[in-house]
């Protein structure tokens, strides 16, 4: 802008010289006139003194030619409420007063139609009379500019802005040169000086490329030399190439006398250049006026408009802008190939024709929704044009901009990965059906073997050699158990469905039990065991008792000790516990043929057994596997450290609770003979049993375990069967197979149930399946109890005591001599003041009377028969401790 104020400065003060200088100014004069911005000179009075012909196409002929500054403020509107000009705002009364004004936002009406100008108010002092202070208008339209850019703000992200573009460039037009020397002089300046503010390269030059004018901006683009730039050539500051190519152009002007635009790219910048041929009176092409402005911003934003609406179109998922009335306002190719519908099509639609669970009555619900959430995923499903219908997953987000709202949405087929998921589900179930069938088969037989196991160990009539060869049987049935087993937690662990069962115990009992076992295996070894405490003073003394999955913590010390004994040939195995601030810390060391650090990590792998392979190892390989899950599921950590030849280390951490429980110790009694019923009216009549499985090698287990205890056994190798005996028999205990030909076991207790007259029949299922759904549709179809195979002696009889309300009859036992495998079961204790005497005596340390004293409860009452043993069998040892604990257990309940 000052060069154009310079330009109207030397036009008006300049005294012409020669008739050389007064062309030179002419050819100022005539650029004026060519300049794509209306330009207007207001003297101090505010009258109109001069404008080009742009303000006159802008303002209008008639218009302009009664303007005035103060006329300005009435035809003019400012900013988005349209406001009449104040004093202030006016840009012709600012510059009078000597301040340079500009705004963006001022609009002129003419002939009821609104143009938006963009306006430079400029101070012009004139050196020939200081005191008279003119003003320089300068304005162009930019209407169009302002619409487009609405029409893309409301599109595009905030942060995009277009570069302000003319809409409008300079009609080559000549006017006729002002007679008047100081007149010409004026206008000479004030254009000088807008040439030199203008941020753009305004250059004319002669037909053989001689520069005559060049602005400020130009120069410092062509890199020139401001003191003799004007006389050089302008092709001269371009390369070859450039030059060639704008030879060309000028050529072309010249030749069809009209104006020429490009857009051009040097150096990563971009320019929008215009041609205009200067015509002389005889219509010929004298000279070419250069415009070029630097559009890199809006290229860089159009660029960037383009990528963006690029990479939508081009997305692989479905995307969708919908309005809050549910029509779409824009989906891209993706989701028109997805649904089967044009572009066309789609935006005359709305998401409610699509979405099998959006209707136009929920629709407003709905996008309430979506506004509180802001931005969510879900699932639902789309109809395609053709009918079908297909799972899609959604992820929306909530738009506010400008006042409008809108919903941008992602649309994803997922098709492919529901049938996936649907083929999962498939194969876990026919995974879940294999375990379940291949436990049932296996446990069935172990049925058999473990429960003549136990029958044998319990007979006196074996000698020290068959009962260390039915020790073996046994152990070999339990430890096959345990592999059927490992592989069922393998697999509870991978759904996700193992639950731990916290229970309070006597935790160093439960550690003495697991060294004594170890201890033993270790010698028929010919290894050393050793167990120590952790020392120090950061570590506490063993809890007496913990809360914890007393069974997962056995599974787990009995794996890692297992293997450390397997893997060890010569030396020892050392198991160390401690107990540090709430957290059991155990480690395993041995001295054993350890491990190469590449297989540590595949040592918690299923089925991964490392070391040589011609080593002979037991085991299925999940023991490790397994065990890091339990360790982990109970929320603790196992490291481990090995070298090779020379033993490994495992260390385990356990999160563990104390508990505040006074745990009782149990009392092992002496092996049961038969049994004797609670209630005096039917103390006479036996305890009917009915047996029933496909199996005879199970019933016949079942038998040898209760036919000599005195109970009447009868038996039916199916559901239809057992039915029939039922009614004949009349049995107080039903012990029912789940899994057996014609009529299973939840059919039959189901038949039971329907019958009143059978209602309390107690019902045991048996089943060699021990998932938590089997034991579940058992307890529905009418068992009362639950009973897994093989069938644990001690547990059977636990149940029939409780469901017959039985007091077992015992075989006495010699001192000393309690048989390691009688069940342990709950003595009947005498009443509380009896219990308190006992106590006394043994306080009193009269052994004697003690004796004396319980055998006179055993004769008056014979269920304390077991106490009485119990009593006797410690006071003949002078077990002073344990008689007092004993006794206080019964006063405590």
């Amino acid at each position: 802008m000052s060069a154009i104020k310079t330009l109207f400065k030397r036009l008006f003060e300049k005294k012409w010289r020669s008739k050389t200088s007064f062309c030179k100014e002419h050819d100022s004069a005539r650029l004026l006139e060519l300049m794509p911005m209306g330009l207007m000179l207001f003297n101090a009075k505010g009258q109109l003194n001069y404008f080009n012909q742009t303000a006159e196409h802008l303002i209008g002929k008639s218009e302009i030619s009664q303007l005035t500054a103060s006329k300005w403020a009435s035809v003019c509107r400012v900013g988005a409420q349209e406001q009449l000009c104040s004093s202030e705002q006016n840009p012709i009364l600012q510059a009078l007063q000597g301040k340079r004004t500009y705004c963006d936002d001022l609009k002129y009406y003419r002939l009821g139609q609104a143009m938006v100008l963009e306006v430079w108010g400029i101070p012009v002092i004139s050196q020939v009379d200081l005191a008279a202070p003119t003003a320089l208008l300068v304005f162009q339209d930019i209407t169009r500019r302002k619409q487009e850019e609405a029409k893309q703000t409301a599109m595009v992200d905030q942060s995009i802005q277009v570069s302000k573009k003319l809409e409008y460039y300079l009609l080559a037009l000549e006017q006729e040169v002002a007679e008047q020397t100081s007149v010409l002089q004026e206008r000479e300046q004030t254009l000088r000086a807008i040439l030199d503010a203008t941020t753009d390269t305004i250059l004319m030059m002669e037909l053989d490329g001689i520069i005559v004018t060049i602005n400020p901006t130009g120069i410092l683009r062509l890199n020139a030399n401001p003191y003799n730039v004007v006389g050089s050539c302008f092709y001269e500051y371009l390369p070859m190439e450039i030059a060639e190519k704008r030879r060309v152009i000028v050529d072309k002007v010249i030749r069809v006398k009209q104006p020429l635009a490009l857009e051009d790219e040097r150096n990563n910048r971009w320019f929008e250049m215009n041609f205009f041929p200067v015509l002389n009176p005889a219509n010929l092409v004298e000279r070419v006026v250069i415009f070029a402005r630097d559009i890199s911003g809006r290229k860089q934003a159009e660029e960037a408009l383009r990528l963006s609406q690029f990479s939508l179109d081009h997305s692989a998922d479905g995307i969708q802008w919908i309005r809050p009335d549910s029509l779409y306002l824009y989906v891209n190719d993706s989701f028109c190939h997805l649904v089967g519908y044009s572009r066309d099509e789609l935006l005359s639609m709305g998401i409610t024709d699509l979405d099998l669970h959006l209707s136009t009555t929920s629709w407003q619900d709905q996008w309430e929704e979506y506004k509180r959430k802001g931005f969510f995923t879900f699932e639902t499903e789309y109809r395609r044009r053709d009918g079908s219908i297909f799972p899609v997953e959604i992820t929306t987000s909530y738009l506010a901009f400008k006042g409008k709202e809108y919903l941008f949405t992602s649309v994803r087929n997922i098709t492919e990965r529901k049938e996936a998921e649907r083929a999962l589900a498939i194969a876990n179930q026919a995974k879940s059906l294999f375990l379940t069938n291949m436990s049932h088969e296996l446990r069935t037989p172990l049925n058999g073997i473990l429960g003549f196991a136990q029958i044998l160990q319990m007979s006196d009539n074996l000698n020290a050699e068959q009962r260390e060869g039915v020790s073996v049987i046994r152990q070999s049935g339990e430890h096959l158990l345990t592999l059927i087993g490992d592989i069922l937690d393998l697999a509870k662990i991978e759904a996700g469905k193992l639950e731990l069962s916290l229970t309070d115990f006597r935790f160093q009992e439960f550690i003495r039990t697991i060294i004594d076992l170890f201890r033993l295996r270790a010698k028929q070894k010919g290894i050393t065991f050793v167990y120590e405490e952790f020392s120090g003073e950061s570590f506490e003394k063993l809890p007496l008792a913990v809360k914890t999955d007393e069974k997962r913590l056995r599974q787990i010390l009995l794996n890692l000790l297992s293997n450390a004994i397997k893997f060890t040939e010569q030396g020892s195995v050392t198991l160390m516990t401690g107990y540090q601030r709430g957290q059991l810390h155990l480690v395993i060391k041995d001295t054993g043929i350890g491990i190469a650090p590449n297989e540590l990590e595949a040592i918690f792998q299923p089925f991964q057994q490392v070391g040589h392979k011609s080593r002979k190892i037991e085991g299925t390989g999940l023991g490790l596997s397994i065990t890091k899950k339990l360790v982990e599921t109970m929320g603790g950590r196992l490291q481990v450290e090995s070298v090779v030849n020379q033993g490994s280390l495992f260390k385990l951490i356990l999160p563990i609770q104390c508990s505040a429980t006074q745990l009782s110790e149990p009392v092992k009694i002496a092996k049961i003979i038969g049994y004797r019923r609670k209630d005096e009216i039917a103390t006479q009549q036996p305890i009917i049993i009915l047996i029933v499985d496909d199996s005879r090698e199970n019933r016949l287990v079942l038998v040898s375990m209760l036919k000599k205890l005195g109970f009447t056994l009868f038996e039916a190798a199916d559901g239809q069967e057992a039915l029939e005996k039922v009614r004949i028999h009349h049995p107080h205990i039903i012990l029912m197979d789940l899994m057996m030909p014609k009529m299973n076991g939840f059919d039959c207790t189901r038949r039971i149930r329907q019958q009143p007259e059978l209602q309390n029949v107690v019902v045991i299922a048996l089943s060699a399946s021990v998932f938590a759904r089997d034991r579940q549709d058992s307890l529905e179809a009418g068992c009362h109890e639950f009973l897994p195979k093989p069938v644990d002696r001690n547990h059977l009889l636990q149940l029939l005591a409780t469901h017959c309300q039985l007091d077992w009859i015992y075989e006495p036992s010699p001192v000393g001599e309690l048989n390691a495998e009688s069940p342990i079961v709950c003595i009947k204790g005498p009443p509380l003041k009896q219990a308190n005497d006992l106590l006394d005596l043994v306080k009193l340390g009269d052994i004697q009377a003690l004796v004396e004293r319980s055998q006179e409860f055993a004769e008056q009452s014979p269920e304390l028969q077991p106490f009485v043993q119990e009593i006797h069998l410690l006071a003949k040892d002078f077990k002073m401790r344990q008689l007092q604990k004993f006794i206080e257990q019964f006063i405590e309940e």
